[in-house]
């Protein structure tokens, strides 16, 4: 579809403006952040950043664009949910900042993908600044190992210490990080970076052993062996998911209510307590009848004043979390009943209708996989943490854009490169 609004100074703006929101996710506006003190004095500014970038890609987007919208009804839907738990929620303020940043964040998913002119403008700019934050992390253990690794000084957790964490606030935010760049240099390899494919794959899976992330590195040939699954056997791929999920949730509901089922499960040599998780989602699952179906309001209970110093009658060292660790109890708790139903028709069930029509439609398979990958590791992986409206990493906004990269790749025609792009959008050049 050609694109009167289009000039050359327009594309090189959209690819800047895609390759920056890359970076914001990638490394933040706060790398190398200090964990020996609490202080937090860039939580503002990075706020403020990610706004002006969104506005910024917004505008250019809508002058440099002919095409019909496609794929924001998911986005929409899950983003006015969020606004009405935020508005009955008891601390509506907080809800409705938390709330804010959410609806950005998921924009900015959109944005990236709509943004590069062909999928070479996106494979450039997503390969670079991937390579770009795995080199970041390596610099930051070699050259300041004080605050790319975790010590004993930290305030939070100094049983961590040892543990690489790089540029990210978190060892846990690094190991996804580092799942998502190994990912990505499969998709690199296939697009004829060989050896640059070979030194990302190797230097995040080394770095990933280093976070000490065990969830990560036992979901990576999980995940490529089960993706493999779904594209060979298409009919398998809702019960493999579904029951799957299904599955291992109901040992996390059925080991933190019942003694007994805990015992079963440490019989079988698993650790009962998930690392002491248990403690945390006792917590989530006691706090859960006091959520209304819309649920208490995004990112308001965990390190709330109340939650902290609430005078509970049973003193917990989880009180002091900073999240479920688990993603689908922070749902129930964050957004209720209603939200769940919502994020699981939008995230889980959509994207599982997509995936047959993404393989079958006459798009890149390679690209396909990839955001396969991504969002089947987001769901995995938030059996054990909180991926879901995460507040700092690359995982959540990740995750939305595997979600809405294979709804494009099912609906949409991807332009290969510059030449076949007729000046038009890659991933959403007309419905299929």
């Amino acid at each position: 579809m050609p694109n009167s609004a289009s000039s050359p100074v327009l594309d090189k703006l959209r690819l800047g403006l895609a390759g920056a929101i890359l970076l914001y996710f990638w490394i933040g506006p706060q790398p190398f952040r200090d964990l020996s003190s609490l202080a937090d004095s860039g939580a503002l500014l990075a706020q403020v950043i990610l706004l002006l970038v969104t506005a910024s890609a917004v505008c250019t987007h809508l002058l440099s664009s002919s095409h019909p919208v496609l794929g924001l009804g998911s986005i929409a839907a899950v983003g006015g949910w969020l606004i009405l738990s935020s508005l009955l929620a008891a601390d509506q303020s907080q809800a409705l900042r938390n709330t804010v940043f959410q609806l950005l964040v998921m924009a900015n998913a959109y944005l990236v993908l709509t943004l590069p002119r062909s999928e070479r403008d996106f494979a450039t700019l997503f390969g670079w600044t991937t390579f770009g934050a795995v080199a970041l992390s390596y610099l930051g253990v070699v050259a300041l190992p004080q605050i790319a690794i975790h010590q004993v000084g930290d305030i939070a957790e100094p049983m961590l210490a040892g543990l690489w964490r790089g540029h990210f606030l978190h060892k846990n935010f690094t190991s996804s990080a580092m799942v998502v760049a190994v990912f990505c240099a499969f998709y690199m390899h296939s697009q004829g970076w060989r050896w640059r494919a070979y030194l990302l794959g190797i230097g995040a899976a080394v770095f990933l052993f280093n976070t000490g992330g065990k969830t990560a590195f036992a979901s990576l040939p999980v995940i490529i062996m089960v993706c493999w699954l779904i594209e060979r056997f298409p009919l398998i791929r809702w019960p493999l998911v579904l029951l799957g999920l299904l599955a291992f949730n109901a040992v996390v509901i059925g080991v933190t209510l019942s003694a007994d089922f805990a015992e079963i499960i440490a019989s079988l040599g698993i650790d009962a307590t998930f690392t002491n998780r248990v403690d945390i989602w006792r917590i989530a699952l006691g706090k859960m009848s006091e959520s209304s179906f819309a649920g208490l309001g995004i990112n308001t209970f965990w390190g709330s004043y109340g939650n902290l110093y609430g005078g509970w009658e049973i003193e917990s060292w989880a009180y002091g979390a900073g999240s479920a660790h688990n993603g689908y109890i922070d749902l129930l708790l964050n957004i209720g009943l209603g939200g769940t139903i919502v994020f699981i028709l939008a995230f889980i069930i959509l994207p599982l209708r997509d995936i047959k029509p993404a393989f079958n439609n006459n798009n890149n398979p390679d690209l396909t996989r990839l955001f396969l990958r991504i969002w089947l590791f987001g769901l995995i992986n938030a059996c054990m943490e909180s991926v879901f409206f995460g507040r700092t990493g690359l995982m959540w906004f990740a995750f939305v854009v595997a979600c809405c990269g294979l709804h494009f790749q099912a609906r949409a025609m991807l332009v290969r490169s510059e030449s076949r792009a007729t000046r038009a959008n890659p991933m959403a050049l007309s419905n299929a």
